[in-house]
């Protein structure tokens, strides 16, 4: 009964349709798994500790061995553990893809040394130079075009054209040089690769001209400008979350870490004191442990109260920290209201934005005179706070 009472599993229509053995005997086979991997985890302590069973038992076998006790891991840091190893592994598998990426570009340039020296002994072999035409770019000047537009950037057609003839002179009319460029690379943003702007890329068809410095001055930028755009993101939430705090303190973060907002107040009245942990914890169950009682019982004040000290009292230090955390915002909203309560002038200035600032004062102190006089009255009651309430959000 205690599990179909649970508010865990209200919506588990499946395990409230079965019967009460089916689920007596996995809890059973729960219960039994739980206490093997706790046998499991209390001999490899005690194996990490040095403490050996098998040579106690050898030591003294007629005599009953006591072993000391091993505190066990909480599961805490069981999965920080985890998370630590997960994290070496993965640097460690990258150190080592950036070794085999080394080993792959310096074997490149072997090849692309070896392919330039047997270029050169062809044409020697040959007689020099075939001659080419003046609307046509020659094909062994191919490659250092190619590297020289790869780290170009965003300049323009113009600008690398007159970069690669102040470098390798002017074979073809300029003209011929920046058609070719646009031939072999395309000017484009490529957000997946951290592109702020438009640049120069090569196409896939040339990359294999391109050379191991251009290569690794590539691989370079790319991850400098990844980099950069996380560390930009990352700054430009937490001065979102800051703005936020500073100018909108309406909430906190809640004992899940998500943002909590405080309830409406207009400091009219004293601010609502902090609670307790204990206070919340009953104000959260109350309904809960009225509803596990007979009709009949629910109205008993001392014995609901006695059930909820109970199950406060049986509840680990684990459990208690949520409450606690509650209680944590429950202060923040306190010093809010109490901060709005000596100055309430602050909370109404987004109102004040279009009404002037002698009109707000002066219907401030209207308000606050009709309050006083009300709570100087023999019969105060709710509806005078309303009242009062009315009254200043008309002025305002």
């Amino acid at each position: 009964m205690a599990i179909r009472r649970s508010p865990d599993f209200r919506f588990d229509f499946f395990l409230r349709s079965l019967p009460t053995e089916v689920i007596g005997r996995r809890c059973e086979q729960l219960m039994k798994a739980a206490e093997k991997e706790i046998e499991q985890m209390t001999k490899k302590a005690r194996e990490d500790a040095g403490f050996i069973e098998e040579e106690k038992k050898e030591n003294s076998p007629g005599e009953s061995n006591i072993l000391p006790e091993v505190e066990l891991p909480r599961f805490k840091d069981m999965k920080e553990a985890k998370r630590k190893e997960a994290k070496e592994e993965i640097e460690m598998e990258r150190k080592q893809l950036e070794s085999k990426v080394e080993e792959i570009e310096s074997t490149i340039e072997e090849i692309q040394n070896r392919l330039k020296l047997l270029q050169k002994h062809g044409k020697d072999f040959e007689g020099g130079q075939k001659k080419t035409s003046k609307s046509e770019f020659p094909d062994d000047l191919l490659p250092e075009l190619a590297n020289v537009v790869a780290k170009s950037g965003s300049l323009s057609v113009t600008a690398i054209a007159n970069q690669f003839v102040e470098e390798y002179g002017q074979p073809v009319p300029k003209k011929t040089i920046c058609a070719k460029i646009e031939d072999i690379a395309k000017k484009e943003r490529r957000k997946e690769e951290g592109d702020l702007r438009a640049v120069w890329h090569v196409l896939s068809e040339y990359m294999n001209l391109l050379n191991v410095e251009t290569i690794r001055h590539l691989r370079k930028e790319k991850e400098h400008r990844l980099e950069k755009k996380r560390s930009g993101t990352q700054k430009k939430r937490n001065s979102t979350v800051d703005d936020s705090t500073e100018q909108h303190e309406d909430g906190a973060s809640g004992p899940d870490g998500e943002f909590v907002a405080f309830p409406p107040y207009d400091g009219t009245e004293e601010p609502r004191e902090c609670k307790k942990a204990f206070t919340l914890f009953c104000t959260g169950t109350r309904k809960e442990v009225k509803r596990s009682l007979e009709p009949s019982k629910r109205k008993d004040k001392h014995l609901v109260n006695g059930i909820l000290k109970q199950r406060w009292h049986d509840m680990s230090d684990e459990e208690k920290i949520i409450w606690k955390k509650w209680q944590v915002w429950d202060q923040l909203r306190y010093n809010r209201d109490c901060a709005i309560y000596r100055n309430p002038k602050k909370s109404r200035t987004s109102m004040s934005r279009a009404i002037s600032k002698e009109d707000d004062s002066n219907s401030f102190d209207t308000d606050m005179t009709a309050a006083k006089k009300r709570k100087g009255d023999d019969t105060p009651d709710r509806d005078g706070a309303q009242g009062v309430n009315a009254n200043m959000a008309f002025h305002i």
